[in-house]
């Protein structure tokens, strides 16, 4: 139990450090690259990141289902940096 904890608490703590160091890496990478182009280069990073942890896919259960998923993943980053 003590071991979950503490490893609970160092995820946050990554969770934390990768997101302040998103923010200030973007506003640096502004100045170089558009919104759109960060965009595409973190979903790129973030696939391949995901791909490593987690290598077997999910059989799709629906279109529908995978619609969703998909617009909530475009949607939410590309207002986040557009706006």
């Amino acid at each position: 139990m003590k071991k979950e904890i503490i490893l609970g608490h160092f995820m946050s703590l990554f969770a934390v450090f990768v997101w302040g160091v998103t923010f200030s890496s973007t506003k640096i990478l502004l100045i170089h690259l558009t919104a759109i182009e960060i965009l595409l280069y973190r979903f790129i990073v973030a696939y391949i990141f995901l791909l490593i942890i987690h290598p077997k896919f999910k059989k799709i259960e629906s279109l529908k289902e995978e619609m969703v998923f998909l617009s909530l993943g475009l949607f939410g980053i590309s207002f986040y940096f557009l706006l």
